[in-house]
This record gives C-alpha cells, structure tokens and sequence, in this order.
C-alpha cells in the first residue's frame, strides 16, 4: 500500500506540473511557438492532471473515504475539470494573457482553500 505522503506528494507535483504548463501555454499561444513545443505543454498539462487525480483519490481513500464522497471532494472534481478545460482559452487566445495568469492563480488559490477547509464536509 502507498503511504498518504506519497499520495499528497504526487498529487502536488501534479498541480505544480498543470499550472507550470498552463503558465508556458499563456506564452506559447501568444508568441506562435512551434507546434511541437505546444504539444509539448499540453503533454506536461495532462500529465500533471493525471497525476492530481491519482493523488488526490488516493488521500481520499487514505482518509477512509468512500462512496458517496464528500463535498469538499466534488468541489476539488469541478476545479480539475476547470484546470483542464483552462488551457483550451490560452489556445484560443479568449482573453489577455494577463487576465489568464489572473485565471490560473485564482484556481490555484480556490483548490487550495479548498484543500485547507473542507467545505461540505
């Protein structure tokens, strides 16, 4: 069995990895890098996804979870979704790059007051 540390630190490296990509993404699609470098951020972007959700439903087992879940959980389901539909408005250029860093922080900052509170617990 895999230790809750263990989970938490793969579900951290996996937020750390979409935000960095959503962060070069903000600058890839600007500037018109090449295909293979933005290829390269949504690979890092989905990798980072992947790893959350491992991560985070490992702590919820963990921490004995079990169906139904809690609250607090399918608010942290409905950020993921968020985080990952994100990087289609960086792509599509929908809205000014500092308004997307703004985006990007602000989910951050949600998932993690989510993280510390555990509303609808």
């Amino acid at each position: 069995m895999i230790a809750y540390d263990a989970y938490r630190l793969i579900h951290l490296i996996g937020i750390f990895s979409a935000v960095a990509a959503l962060s070069l993404a903000a600058v890839a699609y600007r500037l018109e890098a090449a295909a293979a470098y933005r290829k390269g951020v949504a690979m890092v972007h989905g990798g980072g996804l992947l790893l959350a959700l491992i991560g985070g439903f490992g702590m919820l087992g963990r921490m004995g979870y079990g169906f139904p879940i809690p609250g607090w959980a399918v608010l942290k389901i409905v950020l993921w979704v968020a985080v990952g539909g994100v990087l289609v408005v960086a792509k599509r250029r929908l809205i000014p790059v500092g308004s997307f860093v703004a985006l990007v922080v602000a989910l951050a900052a949600i998932g993690a007051a989510i993280a510390l509170y555990k509303p609808f617990a």
